[in-house]
């Protein structure tokens, strides 16, 4: 009897240490799948925090542009009569479009920051769910010899 007892623990044993290694797998696959999505996310990104600033200075450029017409025609607007309120309203559109062109920029280069600071921390969770990942399979490799150890213990 004690011998029969001694067997179904055994058995008992070996499944629970086998129904731990499927699940210890199953965790493992799931943060490898996670490792990967904020891989891919933290790439995306990257991207979006290059292109933003791409675009940042793009409209700096254009802020800039903008600016050196507005002068040219406030100077146009000076030198000639004639043309002047045409020149004046020229020159106040090109530093309406200036100062907008100038926002945009500090809008996308704080775009930038942002998406820079999501890539970094994407790639941080990468890494922790690769963490993981590897912890969760040992666990299920160490489940697996104890359910075979058991398993051989019982028969």
């Amino acid at each position: 009897r004690q011998m029969l007892a001694y067997r179904r623990v055994r058995r008992s044993d070996a499944r629970s240490d086998t129904t731990d290694a499927r699940s210890d797998t199953t965790d493992a696959r799931s943060d490898t799948t996670d490792a990967r999505s904020d891989t891919t996310d933290a790439r995306s990104d990257t991207t979006d925090a290059r292109s933003d600033t791409t675009d940042a200075r793009s409209d700096t450029t254009d802020a800039r542009s903008d600016t050196t017409d507005a002068r040219s025609d406030t100077t146009d607007a000076r030198s000639d009569t004639t043309d002047a309120r045409s020149d004046t309203t020229d020159a106040r559109s090109d530093t309406t479009d200036a100062r907008s062109d100038t926002t945009d920029a500090r809008s996308d280069t704080t775009d930038a920051r942002s998406d820079t600071t999501d890539a970094r921390s994407d790639t941080t969770d990468a890494r922790s769910d690769t963490t993981d990942a590897r912890s969760d399979t040992t666990d299920a490799r160490s489940d697996t010899t104890d359910a075979r150890s058991d398993t051989t213990k019982h028969f």
